[in-house]
């Protein structure tokens, strides 16, 4: 499954590395891509895992997550 987030309060790549690193290690998480710019998450992970832990599990490492709106 893929879970795409909006993520508020990142301003350096290191910001977005802290991200990708604190998810990645969350059990059922097989892929993580943080894209600064757009301030967005994508998540590949197990259907175990549910969008609203990934949501909390962001917003626990100091950051405003949000499932992103479909386009």
């Amino acid at each position: 499954m893929k879970t795409e987030l909006k993520i508020e309060g990142m301003h350096c790549a290191g910001c977005a590395g802290s991200i990708e690193r604190s998810l990645r290690q969350l059990d059922g998480v097989q892929e993580v891509l943080v894209d600064l710019n757009k301030k967005r998450a994508v998540i590949t992970h197990a259907a175990s895992v549910r969008a609203a832990d990934l949501v909390a599990h962001v917003n626990d490492t100091g950051f405003q997550a949000a499932l992103a709106k479909p386009a």
